[in-house]
């Protein structure tokens, strides 16, 4: 991520989100926003969801900020706030039924088995693609492909056995390939 001349500013810029300025408020929000609503958009229906989360998290970002004590790093810290942020918002509306892996079919088993070869389309189509995809399925998806959880640790995120976050990560593997096919981004 380039942060372009404010590399030089972040410490002033964070001192003064901890002393409340609105100056230092909005430099951060600029500079930050647009990477950060990429990462809401992964996991919620909608621009206009993202961007209702995105608001919630820097109302978080900026209740916090005083914690932060490597300014330089404030950048990753913000990602982790947006990430949980939009776990917390998904989880609360969540009105998927679980499956087990045992109740995939071998076509199902198959099909999720490869992995993806991102030369053939746009990361942007996946993204489409996975706002399609049911929550749980999105959410696990998200935490195993994108943040690089193991089922493990999607498990106790999730709140769900650890079969069940194997088997959404598969079905959102399975819708995603087939939305791409039916859009014909993939073949």
């Amino acid at each position: 991520m380039s942060m372009g001349c404010m590399v030089n500013d972040i410490d002033k810029v964070v001192a003064a989100c901890q002393r409340k300025e609105k100056w230092g408020q909005k430099a951060l929000y600029d500079e930050f926003s647009p990477m950060l609503l990429g990462v809401c958009m992964r996991y919620t229906h909608s621009r206009d969801e993202a961007q209702d989360l995105l608001q919630e998290g820097f109302i978080k970002v900026f209740a916090k900020i005083g914690t932060v004590r490597e300014p330089q790093k404030v950048g990753a810290w913000m990602y982790a706030i947006m990430v949980r942020e939009s776990i917390n918002y998904v989880s609360r509306r969540l009105k998927v039924h679980y499956c087990d892996a045992q109740q995939l079919d071998d076509s199902e088993q198959s099909t999720f088995a490869q992995p993806f070869d991102t030369d053939e389309f746009e990361v942007a189509e996946v993204v489409r693609a996975l706002q399609k995809v049911p929550d749980l399925y999105r959410m696990a998806f998200n935490l195993r492909v994108v943040e690089e959880l193991d089922y493990a640790d999607i498990s106790e995120q999730l709140g769900i056995p650890e079969s069940t976050a194997r088997s959404a990560v598969a079905r959102a593997r399975l819708l995603v390939v087939n939305i791409l096919k039916k859009r014909k981004v993939i073949l």
